[in-house]
C-alpha cells in the first residue's frame, strides 16, 4: 500500500526544522551548529531530520530559499504595480527591504556579533550571493523603467541592479560595524546618519537620480536601534 503524505503536515514540520536552523545559525554560528543540535532542539531523531534534508547544507539552502520567498512577498507587488512611477517604486522597494529587517529587529540585534564573526564568513558570503541573485533582476527592472520615464540616467540599466544590491549589502556591513563598536549611545547616531547619507548620495549619483528623490534607509528608526538598551 502506497503511503500518502499530508502536504500541510509535511510543510509544517519542514518549516519547524528551518526555524531551528535559523535560530541556531545566528546563536551558535553555522560552523558550530550540528545536526545533533537541531534534532536535540526539536526532540526528534536524526532519521526524522534526514526525511526532510540530506545534510546541514541542504537545510541552509532551503532556509535561503524560504527567506527569498518571504522577501518576494514584500517586493514583487511593488515591482509589478503598473500605477506607481519608477522613483516611487524604488523608494517603496527600499522601504520594504528595511521593513522586512525591522520585523526581525530583536533577533538581528541579538545575533549581530555572532553573525559577523569569522566562523560565519563563508555563510555570510553565500547569503550575500543569494541576495544579489534574487534582488538584482527586480531592481534592474525598476531602473530600466526609470530610464524610460526619464527620471534616471545610466548607460547600464541592466547591470545597475547588481550594483545597487551590492551597495545595500555594503551599507548593511557599515551599520553592523557601528552596532558592534560598543558605543550604542546617542553619540553614534550622527555617525550612523553620515554613513547612510554617504551611501544614499552614492546611489543617487550612480543612478543619475534627482537629488533627494531616494532614501536608502529611514535614519529615525535606525537611530532607535542604537539608543535602545
Amino acid at each position: 500500500m502506497v503511503r500518502t503524505v499530508n502536504e500541510h503536515d509535511y510543510a509544517q514540520r519542514r518549516n519547524a526544522i528551518l526555524d531551528v536552523v535559523s535560530r541556531l545559525m545566528y546563536s551558535k554560528g553555522y560552523e558550530q551548529m550540528t545536526i545533533q543540535d537541531i534534532v536535540d532542539d526539536l526532540q526528534i531523531s536524526k532519521g526524522a531530520f534526514y526525511h526532510y534534508f540530506d545534510s546541514k547544507q541542504a537545510a541552509f539552502s532551503a532556509l535561503l530559499e524560504r527567506m527569498g520567498q518571504e522577501l518576494d512577498q514584500h517586493l514583487l507587488p511593488i515591482v509589478q504595480d503598473p500605477a506607481l512611477p519608477a522613483l516611487e517604486k524604488l523608494q517603496c522597494f527600499f522601504a520594504a527591504l528595511a521593513g522586512w529587517k525591522y520585523e526581525r529587529l530583536e533577533i538581528l540585534l541579538a545575533v549581530t556579533r555572532i553573525w559577523y564573526s569569522d566562523d560565519n564568513a563563508i555563510i555570510r558570503s553565500q547569503l550575500c550571493r543569494a541576495r544579489v541573485k534574487r534582488l538584482a533582476p527586480q531592481l534592474a527592472a525598476l531602473i530600466q523603467e526609470g530610464c524610460q520615464q526619464g527620471v534616471l540616467l545610466t548607460d547600464y540599466p541592466e547591470q545597475m541592479g547588481e550594483v545597487v544590491v551590492s551597495l545595500i549589502l555594503d551599507l548593511n556591513d557599515a551599520v553592523a560595524e557601528i552596532l558592534l563598536s560598543g558605543d550604542r549611545g546617542s553619540g553614534s547616531v550622527p555617525r550612523l546618519e553620515r554613513t547612510i547619507a554617504a551611501y544614499t548620495q552614492t546611489l543617487l549619483r550612480t543612478l543619475g537620480a534627482p537629488s533627494g528623490s531616494l532614501q536608502l534607509v529611514d535614519t529615525e528608526y535606525l537611530g532607535k536601534w542604537l539608543i535602545e538598551p
